[in-house]
């Protein structure tokens, strides 16, 4: 499999996680950044928090993760019902029409939502379903993911579901011959080792909640040396958020 289906792949994986149990289309939309301090973010996250670029046939293509379903007005998609108080550190690396993103040098959390939860399954069927789309837009990324036993929580005084989970991703590093250079196979290209080495360890959580109307996830990721460093932040992002009625 070559890279630009490996790409398209995981985008594809990535919408399936917030249009499990739709069945509508969404409009494509292209995501703003702005600078902000990030960690280095795993799979997951690179592929869920913004639109997934890559190239067919010389010519550029954008997967949307645009989440706006028979709403009139752009204000009324659900991502612009969540509020939130940023823990100390955090930055706003993406707030409008296909999510929101915020980082800090220990963390990183991704908010996401759709309207009209009435066009879903029951939450924990979604939730099940979201994380199997994680679990393989991951291995898409040669990244290995293993979840907790869901939990049952609450997140805005809405039933949730959290699941905690590792993210390991792996590279297979070039061969070197006896001078220490790299070798090329007959097409000029670098040859792999067969064996992998760990790229990153990165230690996640992710919740799933339907409000009144609307559906929302959230991810927070931090590398597994920041996990302990991350969790106040994330437990503080967590007990502030909030959701508006419109």
């Amino acid at each position: 499999m070559d890279n630009k289906m490996k790409k398209a792949l995981a985008a594809l994986a990535a919408v399936c996680l917030i249009m499990t149990g739709c069945g509508k289309n969404g409009n494509e939309e292209t995501s703003e950044t702005t600078e902000a301090a990030k960690p280095d973010f795993s799979s997951v996250s690179t592929a869920s928090a913004s639109d997934d670029v890559f190239e067919i046939d010389g010519e550029e293509e954008t997967v949307s993760f645009y989440t706006g379903r028979e709403v009139e007005n752009e204000e009324d998609l659900a991502i612009f019902k969540f509020n939130c108080t940023l823990p100390d550190g955090y930055e706003t690396v993406i707030d409008n029409a296909e999510g929101k993103q915020y980082s800090s040098p220990v963390g990183g959390i991704v908010v996401k939502a759709q309207n009209f939860k009435e066009e879903f399954q029951d939450l924990e069927v979604f939730a099940d379903s979201g994380c199997a789309s994680i679990k393989v837009n991951n291995m898409l990324y040669q990244a290995d993911t293993e979840f907790s036993e869901p939990v049952k929580t609450t997140v805005a005084g809405f039933d949730a579901i959290r699941y905690d989970y590792t993210v390991t991703s792996y590279i297979f590093p070039p061969v070197t011959d006896e001078n220490g250079e790299y070798v090329k196979d007959e097409n000029d290209q670098y040859v792999l080792s067969e064996e992998k080495e760990i790229n990153g360890e990165y230690v996640d959580r992710v919740y799933y909640f339907y409000s009144d109307e609307d559906v929302f996830y959230i991810i927070c990721e931090a590398k597994k040396e920041n996990a302990e460093a991350a969790q106040a932040g994330f437990d503080e992002f967590i007990e502030s958020v909030t959701i508006s009625k419109k």
